[in-house]
């Protein structure tokens, strides 16, 4: 049931999906410095996934990125600053202000079930058809 004034949508229409890179080694440092201020968040739930820092900006805030694979595969944490992103960690950026990124994260957190592909190691498929 979709509340008065909402609308029912395919995260695929409302957001952009991309996937976590390797690491950048040559604008990587693992503490924060005065040319390293960009937090670099990995594919895991520890310290809310933050991995170290960047020298530059490689993925817009207003965004939430969610564990893809492994321990804590599907946990999500709204991103209000720029950050950098490795692994298989999902970044979700909504197209023109279409959502909360913390109303997602919360959604995501404590009402979505995840399901995972079977193999060695659990992930999060990438399917762009789900929908809220």
């Amino acid at each position: 049931m979709v509340p008065e004034g909402w609308f029912s949508a395919k995260i695929g229409e409302i957001a952009n999906i991309q996937v976590g890179r390797d690491l950048k080694e040559e604008a990587y440092s693992e503490v924060a410095t005065n040319q390293h201020t960009i937090p670099v968040f990995s594919n895991t739930v520890e310290n809310r996934g933050l991995y170290g820092y960047y020298n530059f900006e490689e993925y817009p805030g207003n965004s939430v990125t969610i564990v893809g694979r492994g321990i804590g595969l599907g946990t999500a944490f709204s991103r209000k600053s720029g950050f950098g992103a490795i692994g298989r960690l999902l970044i979700v950026s909504p197209r023109n202000g279409s959502f909360d990124v913390e109303y997602l994260e919360n959604y995501i957190n404590f009402r979505l079930r995840i399901f995972n592909e079977s193999g060695g190691i659990c992930q999060v498929p990438i399917d762009h058809r789900f929908s809220f």
